[in-house]
Formats: structure tokens, sequence, C-alpha cells
């Protein structure tokens, strides 16, 4: 079966086993509409300004248009601006914080490109509007975000020029990029412990999102109870039977989040469905679980040609067959049907590339035994019936699937 595509952006969701993603992703947008609207029932339609923090009479800069990606500020002030129930604002650093975020190219497949800070203080940009380069502006807590997030506390805690800002001032704003607007407003709610405003269920699609934005700033630990709620939802719903970008959504997610089952299983279809190397599709899956998944199936396909090529050699050379005949006879059928097949000459190498362990298995159970008279007797119903005319001993030792990776066995490692 052909490789699932490389991840795609928030608008371009590829069905796969979950038909429901866009049904769910509609909602999602929905509710985040919904949000944004109901913040901005406080002002008139004009765009959102950061707020001022009484110690400064300077005016909030306004960051110039990101051009192709919708660009965020969040604005972070002190516990007292805060603690309100207006939540939080921020996302990826400035310059000398860079170093700290995934690569763009992990976030352009799985992101839709939007940018944004936090919380639901903001408007939402005419959906006419041509220019892509508006800012949404959120105020968050610094002391939250240093508490939650150890690259948030790194930031703020007065060595970089953000920090130093803060502590001068009282406030700083941090544009964002390339993260996804709603994602983005989940994890500030999670911060802020603003529970009240998470969904009860998610897409796939979106649980992905937030893992990347969890492991950018480190705070998995916080998430992870969020997540298992909704990728409980998800697992009753439907869960990838074939190797898909779904299920390599399942790797990333169940990884991330530390969940065993889902890990093993995800794992397992990528391993045995995968018609050639396995790749992360731009997701932040480590380096050390890819390579596994390919080392386990590299030897599982190259253990059913040792089996092929052992049972040829067994006949070529007598050691099985109750006869000449009988040996001959199923040496024969078995170099056809390797033949045809493609396995014999060239005999498939690693990578192994247009080849999958389940493809291939399949095409080992439909080899044909050859039938016919012994000697003994010449009757039509009297067939050759020696335990060696018979690839069913070949047959019976293949298993469907390969077993998936375990997620203890590497945190152990």
């Amino acid at each position: 079966m052909a490789d699932p595509e490389p991840l795609k952006s928030h608008g371009d969701v590829q069905k796969t086993d979950s038909g429901d993603n866009a049904t769910q992703e509609a909602i999602h947008k929905k509710f985040t509409k919904k949000r944004l609207k109901k913040k901005n029932k406080r002002g008139n339609q004009t765009p959102v300004q950061p707020e001022m923090d009484e110690s400064t009479d300077n005016p909030a800069e306004t960051p110039e248009p990101a051009g192709t990606a919708m660009q965020s500020a969040a604005e972070i002030v002190d516990d007292s601006v805060t603690e309100s129930a207006n939540g939080p604002t921020t996302g990826p650093l400035d310059e000398q914080f860079q170093g700290a975020q995934p690569d763009a190219s992990l976030d352009g497949p799985i992101e839709n490109g939007r940018e944004i800070d936090c919380e639901v203080a903001l408007q939402e940009p005419e959906r006419d509007d041509p220019m892509r380069g508006d800012c949404f502006r959120i105020q968050v807590s610094a002391k939250h975000l240093t508490l939650a997030s150890p690259i948030f506390k790194e930031t703020l805690s007065g060595r970089w020029k953000e920090g130093l800002r803060l502590l001068k001032e009282g406030s700083v704003e941090i544009p964002i990029r390339n993260w996804d607007l709603e994602a983005f407003l989940i994890l500030m709610d999670i911060l802020h412990c603003q529970t009240q405003n998470l969904p009860r269920e998610i897409c796939l699609e979106l649980l992905a999102k937030i893992a990347v934005l969890a492991d950018c700033y480190q705070c998995q630990t916080l998430v992870r109870f969020f997540a298992e709620i909704w990728i409980g939802h998800l697992r009753r719903k439907t869960f990838p039977t074939i190797y898909s970008r779904d299920s390599m959504l399942w790797v990333w997610v169940s990884w991330n989040f530390g969940q065993l089952f889902e890990f093993e299983k995800s794992t397992s279809i990528a391993i045995s469905q995968s018609n050639g190397l396995i790749t992360s599709l731009d997701l932040p899956i480590p380096a050390k679980v890819i390579d596994e998944m390919n080392r386990r199936r590299n030897d599982a396909i190259s253990a059913v040609l040792s089996s092929l090529a052992e049972q040829r050699n067994a006949f070529l050379d007598g050691s099985r067959g109750c006869c000449f005949e009988c040996s001959s006879i199923m040496l024969g059928a078995l170099t056809k049907h390797m033949h045809s097949s493609g396995l014999l000459s060239p005999e498939p190498a690693a990578p192994f590339p247009g080849l999958s362990y389940c493809q291939l298995v399949e095409t080992v159970r439909g080899f044909r035994s050859p039938r016919w008279h012994s000697d003994s007797s010449y009757s039509r119903y009297s067939w050759h019936t020696c335990g060696e005319a018979s690839f069913s001993s070949l047959i019976a030792v293949l298993e469907t699937y390969v077993k998936g990776l375990s997620l203890i066995a590497f945190s152990v490692t």
C-alpha cells in the first residue's frame, strides 16, 4: 500500500479511517469563533489594542504583518493583571529564543499557518480580508507561564531581553508565529487553569497540534490529564486499521502523552503495512522511534524471505520430500510462485521499496500446493499425501501483523 502523504495544512485534512474528522474540526472552529465573539462584546468592532500597564507611558509596539502566516503578540503582564478571568497569551519567542522552537517545517504540515497568543480577548479577522498578517493579542500571566513551562521560565527570568523588560516595565509583548490559533488557545487555557473553556472532545488533528505545543514548551505533564480524556473519546469512536496519516498522528500523540496501548498498536500498523521507509511526516517523533520501526519492518520481511529460501534449498538438495518426484515437484512449484511474485530474481533487498510485510504474507499464503498421483495408485481420487507435499508448514508460522513497539522499553533506555 502507498505511504501516507506528509501532513498538510489544517484546511486539507485527509480522511482515512476517522471519517468524523471534518465534522469534528467544524465544531472546533465554531467553538473558537464563539469564544472570540464573546470577548469582543466588550468592545467595538475595531481591532483590540494591547492593554497598557500603569507603570509605563510608552504605547505598546504594534508588530508588523507576518506575510503569509498569521501572527500574534502575547502581552505578558504581572500577576495582578492576569489573575482575572481573561486567561493567557503567548507563543514561540523572539530571535534569541528561536532555537528552542520546532522547525517551521514541523509546524507547517500540522498547523494551519495562523498564529496567536492565548485566551479569548481578541477579534477574529474578517474572512474576506486578504491580509494574512493580522495580529491577535492576548493577555497572559507571567507567573502562570513560568510555573507551567521551563521554556517560559527561562525566557522570562531576566536573562533574556523579554525577562529584563518584564522586570523593568511590568509587561512584555512577545510575537508568536506559525502556531495554530485554536490549539494555542486551548494550551493557554490549561496553563491558566481556565478549564471551563476546554472542549469535551477534539479531533485527532487538533490533538496532534496541542501535543506539538506541549512538547515545544515542555509542559506535557500538565496537558496529559486533559489529553487522556480526549484520547479516550477518540479511541472509542475509531482507531486506524491501515497505515495512513492518522496512524502516524497516533504514533506522535501516544508517544508524547505516554499512552502504552495506542503507541504499540499504531507502531504495529506502521511496521506491518508500510511499503517503504517509515518517516515521521514532519512530526517531532524521536529518530530512535522511527529507526526502530524501520528495523522491525526490515527484520520481519527478511525473515519471510529467508524462510522461502530455506524451503527452496531443502527441496533442491533433497532434504525435504519423501522421494525424488516429491522434492522435484515441490521445488518447481515453489520456484514458480516466487518468480511470479517477484521474490526470486532479483531477490528483494532492504529497505524493500514497494513491499510491505502484510502484502508479503498474503502473497505467500496464496501459494497453491501442487497435487499429483503417486506411483502406487493411478486412481483419480488418490493423491500423493506425504507431509512434505504442501506449503502449509511454511504458511502456518507467518503472523498477520508484526508486534508494535513498547513505550516502556523506550522509557527504560
